[in-house]
């Protein structure tokens, strides 16, 4: 596969996605307002988008299962049948098929062929309508009624031919063609011609830019062969050359068609042998003559073709799958309007630049505050080229909430609850790397709401609430952060189930009496489930360990809010990108590290008074009624500090997994954005350093883990590089 056709398929499987979403977000849209005409239009329109292009590039399971959406999608448009509850569910589960077959294209992974099946009869069996006759019917019958002719004799065809560009816009297949040749002969020598492919930003997935040449060997004559294309006659480019076989040609033509194809003769033999179809001796005695093996197997009756074409597609597959281990790569869409914004700051950069060389090869002291001038511009230009480049990984995270319309309604159904989901914020845009990211704790989230925090309708009617219950989902910023919030109207964290279970898992004591803040985050902890029954859905107490764990790895964190009977609140706080971060520089000894904003309360200098020290636990200080245990932080990284009485240091208030700990260093510099480089990378993992950076004056700073800081506190392992 060449690097071009290679880019085309990316490109398609991109465009896939986005239609599958919208077929799904329609369909889910569609149940609520049935009579929507230009919702359905909607829908069909990205349906017959996906079926044009798998035809194009010959995904044929993927085209023939879209063709039975969209003929039901049509019946639909068409007014010939009528949305129901039934219809709607049964296009959702097709569209998740749809999705598994494209998905099963693009890497080679099996398929649930039963599931397939299943849906393609109950599509077909929907769209059962008197009224209907399709184009691919009346084509068929166009050319049964010509096939009663008869022909003296096999003749061979060479057939070019060019489809009009409507092709694809009049819901018609190239496929179906190919196949309806192959009935009335054989079909050898199928050659793709893409030179009509314009540039990959100019494909119109609506036209059709491809052509074919092939054989055709059958004992029909050139009436039956046209009539197959005179459906489409119009605007094709379309030749049909009788040849004439001599002896060595139709040897040649019999030898194709029992090859298979051009199959690598020892990778197929091995497919074959791996399944148990021939023996190494048989496969090494083919493997010796200067035949194809495919040939030689079906001659020696060893195998039958159909075996064969099924080795084939095997070895394609396997082809496809290594093709795509090393194209795969991620892309994404950016608005013109931002790279032409990027273009205009580096000519402004290139201005300046030219600027300070010009003034670099003359200067003189009396200029100093023209060079301080450009110097200023020059900070100026790359602040805002720093912050357009990273706007172009920025995407709403609209994105992200796509996904939970369907997976509420599904949840609504498996749980026996009326549940609607409000939806806020999307157009707040957060970097592409965290957007998916975040996709599997949000998943745990609503589920967790739908699940143990809304109560069945008859609970709630005889609490005095509406009998739908309400999940909403809202992002929006917050200083330098992005905020997303999961919300329920249900019953509320139970306190003392929780308590309970903590008790019993001994996480906390029988006679300790913990705050709010302290007991909910044990929600988090690994197998940790008040649920009274297991169920699909949840009650294993994995999902919200999954949730703390994923935020962590992003530098985020997670709070909670809950009042019982009327509702709880998850709130998670992230950065806006993985790649630049804004940071406290702080200083200990010689060494310089930067602490995440995002975790830091407060910075204090304490008085002796609020500093206790507690056998078993340390040094702690006094924060308005609550002591902190005190971490060193050149204990923590082995260094030799300034200070190592905490009344002359520094205490950098931090929070992590709920708890809170007081940081203390001997200076702080300043708070600024720095660029992240991963140490694994570079160098190899250390632990309690989450990445390092380039400071201003040339030399590296180190970004603090905070989470791996107290790990190592309380073990009382210093780092050691």
């Amino acid at each position: 596969m060449s690097n071009d056709f290679a880019q085309f398929q990316e490109a398609f499987f991109e465009e896939a996605a986005e239609h599958l979403a919208v077929v799904e977000e329609g369909l889910l849209e569609l149940e609520q307002h049935p009579e929507d005409l230009d919702l359905l239009n909607k829908i069909f329109r990205s349906a017959h988008s996906i079926k044009g292009t798998t035809g194009m590039f010959g995904f044929n399971a993927v085209a023939q299962f879209t063709h039975k959406i969209e003929t039901l999608l049509d019946l639909l448009r068409n007014g010939q049948k009528k949305v129901s509850p039934s219809i709607a569910d049964l296009l959702l589960k097709a569209t998740d098929c749809l999705k598994t077959l494209i998905q099963s294209t693009k890497t080679g992974a099996a398929i649930d062929e039963e599931t397939v099946r299943r849906l393609t009869g109950e599509l077909a069996s929907s769209s059962a309508s008197d009224s209907q006759t399709s184009v691919v019917d009346v084509k068929r019958k166009v050319a049964q009624s010509v096939l009663v002719e008869s022909g003296g004799g096999d003749q061979t065809y060479v057939i070019t031919w060019t489809p009009p560009e409507w092709l694809f816009q009049r819901g018609l297949d190239p496929l179906q063609t190919f196949k309806e040749l192959k009935s009335i002969g054989v079909l050898t020598g199928i050659t793709l011609d893409m030179s009509r492919l314009p540039g990959l930003d100019c494909i119109d997935p609506e036209k059709c830019y491809l052509s074919w040449t092939m054989q055709l060997t059958t004992g029909k004559d050139l009436k039956v062969v046209e009539s197959i294309f005179e459906f489409i006659h119009e605007d094709s480019t379309l030749s049909i050359e009788p040849v004439k076989a001599t002896g060595n040609e139709e040897h040649a033509q019999e030898k194709a068609a029992t090859s298979g194809g051009n199959e690598t003769p020892k990778q197929l033999g091995q497919i074959l042998m791996e399944g148990g179809l021939v023996s190494p001796d048989e496969l090494d005695r083919a493997l010796g003559q200067q035949k194809r093996v495919g040939e030689i197997l079906v001659e020696q009756k060893v195998v039958t073709q159909q075996q064969i074409e099924q080795a084939l597609q095997k070895q394609r597959q396997q082809e496809s799958v290594a093709q795509a281990k090393k194209t795969d790569t991620t892309s994404i869409r950016v608005d013109t309007a931002k790279i032409d914004k990027l273009i205009n700051l580096v000519g402004e950069l290139v201005i300046t630049q030219s600027m300070l060389s010009d003034l670099g090869s003359r200067f003189e002291m009396r200029q100093l505050p023209v060079l301080l001038e450009r110097m200023v511009e020059l900070e100026r230009n790359t602040r805002e080229i720093q912050e357009r480049v990273m706007s172009i990984r920025m995407l709403p995270i609209g994105t992200a909430f796509a996904r939970f319309p369907r997976l509420v309604r599904d949840l609504s159904t498996k749980t026996g609850k009326k549940i609607q989901l409000l939806l806020s914020g999307e157009e707040t845009e957060l970097d592409k790397t965290v957007i998916e990211s975040i996709g599997d704790p949000l998943t745990h989230l609503v589920r967790n709401s739908a699940d143990h925090g809304l109560e069945p309708p008859e609970e709630r009617l005889d609490n005095n609430k509406q009998e739908v219950g309400t999940i909403r989902l809202n992002a929006f910023h917050e200083g330098g952060s992005i905020c997303i919030t999961v919300e329920d109207d249900g019953r509320g964290l139970d306190r003392d189930k929780i308590l309970a279970k903590a008790n019993k898992q001994g996480l906390i004591g029988e006679n300790d009496k913990p705050t709010d803040d302290q007991l909910w985050p044990l929600i988090f902890k690994p197998g940790f489930s008040t649920a009274e029954k297991i169920t699909d859905v949840s009650g294993r107490g994995v999902g919200m360990d999954v949730v703390k764990r994923n935020l962590e790895g992003l530098g985020g964190t997670v709070s909670i809010k809950t009042t019982k009977g009327k509702g709880t609140t998850f709130m998670l706080k992230l950065p806006l990108t993985l790649a630049i971060i804004d940071g406290m520089t702080v200083r200990v000894g010689t060494e310089t590290y930067i602490v995440p904003l995002l975790s830091i309360l407060e910075s204090i200098q304490p008085k002796a008074e609020s500093i206790k020290t507690v056998v078993g636990k340390g040094d702690l200080i006094n924060v308005r009624s609550t002591y902190i245990p005190i971490v060193r932080l050149y204990e923590v990284f082995a260094s030799e500090p300034q200070y190592t009485d905490p009344k002359e240091a520094i205490l950098l208030i931090l929070e992590t997994e709920g708890q809170r700990v007081a940081v203390m260093v001997d200076e702080i510099l300043g708070q600024q954005q720095v660029v992240i480089k991963s140490m694994e990378q570079n160098f190899h993992k250390v632990e309690g350093i989450a990445g390092a950076t380039i400071l201003g004056d040339g030399r590296v700073g180190f970004i603090v883990d905070v989470r791996g800081v107290l790990e190592i506190a309380r073990h009382g392992s210093p780092v050691t590089a």
